[in-house]
């Protein structure tokens, strides 16, 4: 597929969270790209590109879509958390879409 070289790309991210207390908070995150045509985008590199090579998905596409929600328990301040979470994510080309759901899990911790 040939990708125009004047192709103009646009996106929005908003990352609201709420500290419950001391020990929990909800995070969450939307992200929303466009670009004007000719599969301009692709899907990130790490997990959802991976999909695609599996179920034969689309990995391009001209808006792409992303809804975090999720949940911090600091262990030790934000130097020990845990964090687990779920994304959804499309990503759409005319009647081609790709569609996926993620759950995720982590340790974040500083030293």
């Amino acid at each position: 597929m040939a990708i125009m070289a004047n192709q103009t790309r646009q996106g929005r991210v908003v990352i609201p969270s709420l500290k419950i207390n001391e020990k929990f908070e909800l995070v969450s995150r939307y992200q929303f790209t466009t670009s004007n045509g000719g599969g301009g985008l692709r899907l990130q590199k790490r997990y959802e590109r991976l999909a695609t090579s599996i179920n034969d998905s689309p990995d391009r596409g001209d808006s792409y879509h992303a809804g975090y929600f999720g949940l911090n328990h600091f262990l030790d301040g934000n130097d020990l958390k845990l964090m687990v979470g779920i994304e959804v994510s499309s990503m759409g080309q005319g009647k081609d879409e790709y569609n996926a759901w993620t759950i995720m899990t982590g340790v974040r911790m500083a030293f």
